[in-house]
């Protein structure tokens, strides 16, 4: 089975998650505070032992610590890009739209689909992306939300359970090669917890879904200028810049081309409505993008594919 397949089959599985947590949600089973507690086990627990395992689960050798460093040379690359098109294209005036567009949904969704299809080797090259991507947030995304920098928090990163995670999770790589490796009872609980951040992300992302109008989703005509460069524009200039990666890192590149061509993150309407600013539109972005992504994401992938 192609990389294509599997990453359709996937999103298709994920979509399965979404409309459980959206029936859920409308019958009552799981309420907003429901909604908010699950985000919060997601986000403080599940994607960071996630993380973590990726790098207890890898041997430590010249060739995984290499690739680890073209990670994070892509992830900048990767980021960058995104960064300066949603700047360019919508500035101080849309910062929903410009914080939106700027940070895909690399956790709650890139991480389970590069785990289901690239295995934990996979998420060990993204953990630089997702680790850089928080940073970014909690820095330049909040700037952008509040057109400030009064409110940029160095403690905010630093206490960052993506961030902790990804340091962390460097530490017990680096005693890997010193011959420390970690018990199969806990990896094994790792690996268990692991698996669960696709239907955890999925059932709450299907929670946002049914607080949505419908009826009102395609009067925004700024919705289809951000979710054209988030969903089709931002991943085809990187795959076009991704091409003057060696061959040796296909993989790696493929891992970075799957969170970059990931929709809006949810991350954009939690920010939004932190700082006090009217986020309905972040929320039909964010699942409008969600559902695109199960065509736009396939699409991407292949023509990276054909161009690699």
């Amino acid at each position: 089975m192609s990389i294509i397949e599997l990453l359709f089959i996937q999103i298709l599985i994920m979509f399965v998650y979404i409309g459980i947590g959206l029936i859920m949600t409308k019958i009552k089973l799981i309420d907003d505070f429901g909604a908010k507690q699950l985000s919060k086990v997601l986000v403080y627990f599940i994607t960071p032992v996630a993380i973590l395992y990726s790098f207890t689960n890898m041997t430590f050798s010249n060739e995984y610590t290499i690739g680890l460093l073209v990670s994070m040379l892509l992830s900048v690359v990767a980021l960058g890009i995104s960064i300066l098109v949603s700047r360019v294209a919508f500035g101080s005036r849309y910062t929903l739209e410009h914080f939106g567009t700027s940070f895909s949904n690399a956790g709650f969704m890139g991480i389970p689909l590069v785990m289901a299809i690239l295995g934990p080797a996979g998420v060990f090259y993204i953990s630089t992306f997702v680790a850089l991507l928080n940073i970014l947030q909690w820095t330049y995304g909040v700037f952008v939300i509040t057109n400030t920098k009064d409110f940029i928090q160095p403690k905010k990163i630093l206490t960052n359970p993506f961030v902790i995670s990804f340091f962390l999770g460097i530490v017990f790589y680096g005693l890997n090669g010193l011959g420390f490796h970690m018990p199969e009872i806990v990896n094994n609980q790792l690996s268990i917890i692991s698996k669960m951040i696709g239907p955890i992300a999925m059932l709450i992302i299907g929670s946002y879904l049914s607080k949505v109008n419908f009826r009102e989703i395609f009067k925004e005509k700024i919705v289809y200028a951000s979710l054209s460069l988030r969903l089709l524009f931002i991943p085809l200039l990187t795959a076009i810049v991704f091409l003057l990666v060696p061959k040796t890192y296909e993989n790696i590149a493929l891992s970075i081309m799957i969170v970059a061509s990931a929709p809006v993150g949810a991350n954009v309407a939690i920010f939004a409505a932190l700082y006090g600013v009217e986020h309905k539109r972040a929320i039909v972005e964010i699942c409008l993008s969600t559902l695109l992504a199960a065509f736009t994401m396939p699409l991407m992938i292949a023509v990276f594919q054909w161009l690699f």
